[in-house]
């Protein structure tokens, strides 16, 4: 187990590097951080609450799913963030860009990436045809965070994955 452990924490590190040095551009420096806020409590919350005000019961229906998966999902990741207490990488490895980022919870797993996933695979869910620009999405704020220095891979592997199973059990479930 512990082999498995260095062995994950061995490539965070490498894949932090790759996107945090090697990638990195003046365009991804103003883009990332846009990027980034699609995950934000701002618009993974007003999404929802904008759906549920529509007049049209499916759309309204949707908004509701997004705001109970995005809500669970991060009633989850409050735990595991408790549980693990895994420091960000941009408090620990000093040669990474911070971009201005005061964070004060951990790192695992990456709540913008879970609220992303939650609230764009409920989009997925209601509206199919949409589904692969709804998926991109989520996934370049999971990339935001690795580029921005704020998370590990594995945080945002971890992201996706709450943020995908909760909307999908809440669907099935409603």
């Amino acid at each position: 187990m512990r082999k498995i452990k260095t062995l994950l924490y061995e490539n965070d590190i490498k894949i932090l590097y790759a996107f945090n040095i090697l990638y990195k551009s003046k365009i991804l420096d103003v883009i990332m951080p846009i990027i980034t806020h699609f995950g934000g409590p701002f618009f993974t919350i007003a999404t929802p609450l904008i759906l549920m005000l529509s007049k049209n019961d499916y759309v309204a229906k949707c908004g509701k799913e997004c705001i109970l998966s995005l809500s669970t999902s991060h009633i989850c990741v409050h735990f595991i963030k408790k549980s693990f207490l895994r420091p960000r990488p941009c408090w620990i490895i000093k040669d990474f860009a911070r971009f201005n980022s005061k964070l004060k919870d951990y790192s695992f797993p990456s709540g913008h990436t879970t609220a992303a996933f939650s609230t764009f695979v409920t989009l997925s869910i209601f509206f199919p045809n949409f589904s692969f620009i709804f998926i991109s999405l989520a996934f370049l704020v999971g990339l935001s965070r690795i580029y921005l220095g704020v998370h590990y891979p594995t945080d945002v592997a971890a992201g996706m994955l709450i943020g995908s199973v909760f909307p999908i059990l809440i669907h099935i479930l409603a």
